[in-house]
């Protein structure tokens, strides 16, 4: 309900901030409602557990679904691969 006020004084601009609309109303009405109803980020951590409680985490070390399938060969080979050492060696 706040975001609902806020974006409607927002589209009416000058007379949204005034108390002839209700939108003020509604705009404190929500924020009031916000405080009553407890932390949003409670909420938003309690829906994002349902949402994720039917996926499972994915094999290796990052998902393969945000992988195109012509670099996910290549990572495999880099994985695979020891790196080259950087030190150099001494003069002569």
């Amino acid at each position: 309900m706040e975001a609902v006020g806020k974006h409607a004084i927002q589209l009416h601009g000058a007379l949204g901030t005034t108390y002839d609309l209700p939108l003020t109303w509604m705009f404190v009405g929500g924020l009031l409602l916000a405080l009553a109803d407890g932390p949003t980020e409670v909420h938003q951590t309690t829906v994002a557990k349902q949402v994720l409680r039917g996926y499972k985490p994915a094999d290796g070390p990052w998902p393969s679904e945000y992988i195109p399938p012509a670099r996910r060969g290549r990572q495999r080979n880099c994985l695979k691969r020891k790196p080259k050492s950087r030190v150099q060696n001494g003069p002569g």
